[in-house]
């Protein structure tokens, strides 16, 4: 009797072993190069990551110009040098924040949604450096562009990664060969942008 039992499991558990593989069989493999969908979310990717580099790249040195102003005391010296390492981490601490935030909300707004509030969010980061920003700022406007682009780089970045996981769907035996072709377009056109923004 425990030998019938036994070799009916055996034979149950083959089954359906059997049908799991033809499952996975059935699901045809998707030539995502003939999907527009993959090089519009490889161009999301690269502009939330060039956002993202080129601000933490950049910030030092924009802050270095803003926020320093020749002075003979040495109290002012050390506040400006002071900016200088807090800033950043303001917008560390704002990417993670925005980043939880993104997460408990995603499921009412949807990535794409957040996607163009991590874009707004950016771009009014950049409009404030344009504009209200000049040399000799007060600190609080550093700190307001520091939370803006950590902000913004942060939900940009993780809604566009979320978009690329959507694309792949039941595909799952072709995410590492998605997400390394968007990475390399990244890693192409970030160091093509800093040379060029080098080179002006």
């Amino acid at each position: 009797t425990e030998s019938l039992i036994h070799n009916q499991s055996v034979e149950e558990q083959s089954t359906s072993s059997r049908s799991y593989e033809q499952v996975l069989v059935t699901i045809p493999k998707k030539n995502f190069f003939k999907s527009p969908l993959l090089y519009q979310n490889a161009l999301l990717y690269v502009f939330s990551r060039l956002f993202m580099t080129t601000s933490l790249i950049y910030m030092p040195q924009w802050l270095n110009e803003r926020s320093y102003v020749p002075s003979n005391n040495l109290l002012d010296d050390n506040k400006n040098v002071e900016d200088i390492a807090t800033v950043p981490l303001a917008s560390f601490i704002a990417s993670f924040i925005a980043s939880m935030i993104y997460k408990m909300s995603d499921r009412f707004i949807g990535h794409k949604v957040g996607y163009l509030i991590g874009s707004v969010i950016s771009i009014l980061g950049c409009a404030f450096v344009a504009i209200a920003a000049e040399p000799g700022s007060p600190a609080w406007e550093l700190y307001v562009v520091a939370l803006l682009f950590g902000a913004g780089s942060s939900i940009t970045m993780i809604a566009s990664l979320c978009i690329t996981a959507d694309m792949i769907g039941p595909h799952a035996d072709q995410g590492g060969f998605i997400y390394s072709a968007v990475t390399f377009c990244d890693k192409l056109i970030t160091g093509i942008a800093v040379v060029i923004i080098e080179a002006l």
